[in-house]
């Protein structure tokens, strides 16, 4: 099942979506330190789409940022598009390009559904290093006529090092549709950063001056050998 959404997210990222246009999240050397890299998404950043729709590797039927109340009961969250029966992001921390690789990492993010209606609303965030794989659940609600909700923070290890991280939500309405306001990823109030992600990283594998020494003596071998083959012929 988790095969299956991944790879309907990631088939979405080729079509066209009239609400929010994907970015893609760029990482380099100059971003991390002390061997780590943080990435977060504050109410502060929820007043626009702008820095959620840049870190978007791929999107399917997501709306974008939205708020209910004011003042200190406002609140801010990422949602899907009304009257869809299904709804998809992912963002890539790619690290391919930075000279790192990633080890372990915590996450911190959120998912309130309240679907006041008939049939089912279902959510489910998961991380994987290749979306070809299944992935790991970070958490998964579901709201038949009740309110539900889950935040936390989780913490992973790796079992080896990556160069990418996938992180993927998914939304399903089962018997309904999304509604306004009544699905969110990432609700929060003022001064609320209910989306953070912090990897901790290590040096990916160069080779030592000694292999490089190695190589080169091979190809020194290599080419007198030929130029000795030569030199013989005629």
């Amino acid at each position: 099942m988790y095969l299956f959404k991944i790879t309907l997210a990631l088939a979405a990222s080729c079509a066209a979506f009239a609400s929010l246009a994907n970015g893609a999240l760029v990482i380099t050397a100059d971003d991390i330190t002390n061997n780590s890299y943080t990435f977060s998404i504050s109410f502060d950043d929820l007043v626009d789409n702008a820095k959620f729709s840049d870190a978007l590797y791929s999107s399917s039927n997501i709306f974008g940022a939205n708020t209910e109340s004011s003042g200190t009961n406002e609140r801010r969250y990422v949602t899907p598009e009304q009257g869809q029966t299904t709804a998809s992001f992912i963002i890539a921390f790619d690290f391919s390009q930075t000279g790192y690789a990633i080890t372990d990492f915590s996450i911190k993010d959120s998912l309130y559904i309240n679907n006041t209606g008939s049939g089912t609303i279902r959510g489910e965030s998961l991380w994987t290093t290749d979306l070809a794989d299944p992935g790991t659940q970070i958490r998964v609600i579901a709201s038949t006529g009740t309110p539900q909700s889950s935040a936390s923070t989780k913490s992973y290890t790796l079992t080896e090092t990556s160069g990418i991280v996938y992180y993927v939500v998914n939304f399903t309405a089962t018997n309904t549709t999304f509604a306004a306001k009544n699905t969110q990823w990432s609700r929060g109030g003022p001064g609320a950063s209910p989306f953070e992600i912090t990897l901790n990283l290590t040096p990916s594998q160069v080779p030592e001056p000694s292999t490089y020494a190695l190589l080169a003596g091979g190809l020194g071998l290599a080419t007198a050998l030929l130029w000795r083959r030569r030199t013989n012929r005629h």
